[in-house]
Order: C-alpha cells, then structure tokens, then sequence
C-alpha cells in the first residue's frame, strides 16, 4: 500500500478531490410558507430522510463517482416532494465557482 506521510494515497486522492471545489451551496428544507414535514415511520423530517438515501445510501450518485452539487440538489428536489406528496419542496441556491464538483465520494 502506498503511504504519504502515514495517509494512504486513496485517501489524499480523496482530499485532493474534495479540495478542488470552491463556492458555496445553501439548501433548505422547506420553500417560502411550506412546512417541513415529519414522519414518526421515518423516524425524522422528509428533508432528513432524503439526505440520508442521498448521501449514505449512495441514491444520488447517478454515475458511481461520488456525489457532485447536482446531483445531491437533483435528488432531493424529486425524493422530498415525492415523500410529501407534493407538499414540500427544497430551496437551494448555489455560488460555484468554475464546473460543479464533488463533495462527497466513497
């Protein structure tokens, strides 16, 4: 196993990769006058549920190369009005810098 300085190489790929990304990506749970909704099966809100099958179960990751900024948007803009029956739908707004970028990978 290659090592630098103790870290193995996959894992500086990792933060080389996740450092290449700049701007910002702020997402709510909710838009203008919507509640957020919860669910006691869910065990959490439509909003939490969603970034949990997104990020740890992997569901937004299309082409198996980690998540980007839109894919992880893509998915809980359909997954949380869908949960909700149409009565929810997350706001984002994002400020990226160049192309968009991954910020989280497995």
């Amino acid at each position: 196993m290659n090592t630098t300085r103790g870290v193995t190489s996959n894992i500086k790929r990792i933060v080389d990769e996740l450092s290449r990304g700049q701007g910002r990506f702020i997402i709510s749970a909710s838009g203008n006058n919507e509640a957020a909704y919860e669910n006691a099966t869910w065990g959490h809100g439509a909003f939490t549920k969603a970034i949990i099958e997104a990020l740890i179960e992997g569901r937004a990751d299309r082409n198996n190369d980690g998540i980007n900024i839109a894919e992880f948007k893509a998915y809980l803009k359909s997954r949380v009005p869908e949960m909700t029956e149409g009565r929810q739908h997350p706001l984002s707004r994002e400020n990226i810098a160049g192309e968009d970028f991954r910020f989280y990978l497995k």
